[in-house]
């Protein structure tokens, strides 16, 4: 069983992304998979995505700091619609 992470991120909750990533977890998890998604306009509110300079993006956050632990976690990690129809 492998512990597969999308990423998405789609202002749109209609938009074809999610709607593949969807069909994909379905089909994995068919297969005895765990498949989560986050979709980072809509997971908590990421203020993380905003930043002036470099030296911003070592400041601690929580919700960084919650999704980097998932990708630490997953065995797979799709962040794009070209990687899961491949």
């Amino acid at each position: 069983m492998n512990q597969i992470l999308i990423i998405t991120a789609h202002p749109s909750s209609t938009n074809l992304t999610k709607a593949i990533a969807n069909i994909y977890q379905t089909e994995k998890e068919k297969k005895g998979d765990k498949v989560e998604i986050i979709d980072l306009y809509t997971d908590k509110q990421m203020p993380f995505l905003a930043f002036e300079t470099h030296r911003d993006l070592a400041k601690k956050d929580e919700v960084r700091n919650y999704h980097q632990t998932k990708i630490k976690q997953a065995d797979k990690i799709f962040k794009s619609v070209k990687k899961i129809a491949q």
